[in-house]
């Protein structure tokens, strides 16, 4: 697109820049000097084809970018589901290891490191330090057998 853009530079810099004094010249047939065996010379004009495909990248331009950002924003976990964690950390770790502890994700594969970070982003929460709350979980699970 941008060596479209460098090729055609006058007409694209005269058609950005808003000016009209140029326009006989690129855009009526009259002005129209150059003619190509597939161009209908009744129809087109030396501009025309040009600068719609100026608009055609422009928009292609635009829908990639729209795209890129969006992939940008999903891989930086900057995206969320609009779902917030409202019950206790503990209760999502807890909830976290008991779905890597099934085997219900990734046929299994999946590890916790994983998970959390997926419900962090998909839920809008920071766990901090997972693996800790998890251990303390199991020393209390474990003091409550003994008791």
């Amino acid at each position: 697109m941008e060596k479209f853009v460098r090729r055609h530079k006058q007409l694209y810099e005269y058609v950005i820049g808003g000016t009209t004094e140029l326009d006989r010249c690129y855009f009526t047939r009259e002005g129209s000097t150059s003619f190509h065996i597939n161009q209908d010379e009744k129809f087109k004009t030396f501009g025309d084809t040009i600068v719609a495909r100026f608009l055609a990248n422009e928009l292609v331009k635009a829908h990639v970018t729209e795209l890129m950002a969006k992939v940008k924003s999903h891989l930086s976990g900057t995206e969320t589901s609009g779902l917030q964690w409202t019950g206790s950390k503990t209760d999502l770790v807890e909830l976290i290891y008991a779905l890597q502890s099934a085997d219900v994700l990734n046929k299994g594969k999946a590890d916790i490191k994983l998970i959390a970070t997926a419900f962090e982003a998909f839920l809008n929460i920071d766990l901090g330090r997972y693996y800790r709350v998890f251990q303390d979980i199991t020393i209390r699970k474990a003091a409550k057998q003994i008791f």
